[in-house]
């Protein structure tokens, strides 16, 4: 996370930018190691981060486990209830009710996927490419140089 970061702040990202940017980076590490498949012999979790003038995209590519398609479906169900609010706060408020009263499913339930679509202020998908490999993406505006819309200043 330390070579992101300072990638970041090289590229004029705002301290809270930063510290945003690597909360969603994590959480979607977080995500590939969940659903990878160690067990091929060329198991690697691949980090890319695409900028542009208006958009950065984060996205996390990784082997996945074939036993991993129940979960897969839980991802999505999550993704789709994320998208299904037009401010993802609402999605983080219900998810985090949720894991309130049952706090040993907090996780699979998808609280930490509506947190950084909220506080990062970014769109979540994934798909599986070629070769059963996991891909998934964080989709985030930029506004100014480099910070985000929702940086604090």
């Amino acid at each position: 996370m330390d070579k992101i970061a300072s990638l970041l702040r090289s590229l004029k990202f705002t301290d809270y930018s930063v510290q945003t940017q690597t909360m969603i980076i994590r959480q979607l590490l977080k995500n590939g190691i969940k659903y990878s498949n160690f067990a091929a012999s060329e198991t690697e979790i691949t980090i890319g981060i695409h900028i542009t003038d208006k958009t950065i995209t984060f996205e996390v590519m990784n082997p996945v486990d074939p036993k991993s398609s129940d979960s897969l479906r839980e991802l999505d169900k999550t993704i789709q209830f994320i998208q299904g609010y037009q401010d993802p706060f609402e999605a983080f408020i219900i998810k985090h009710k949720e894991a309130v009263k049952n706090t040993y499913q907090a996780e699979s339930d998808g609280l930490e996927n509506a947190r950084i679509a909220y506080k990062g202020n970014v769109t979540l998908d994934f798909i599986i490419g070629e070769n059963n490999t996991l891909i998934q993406s964080a989709v985030g505006k930029l506004e100014g140089n480099r910070c985000l819309a929702n940086s604090i200043r």
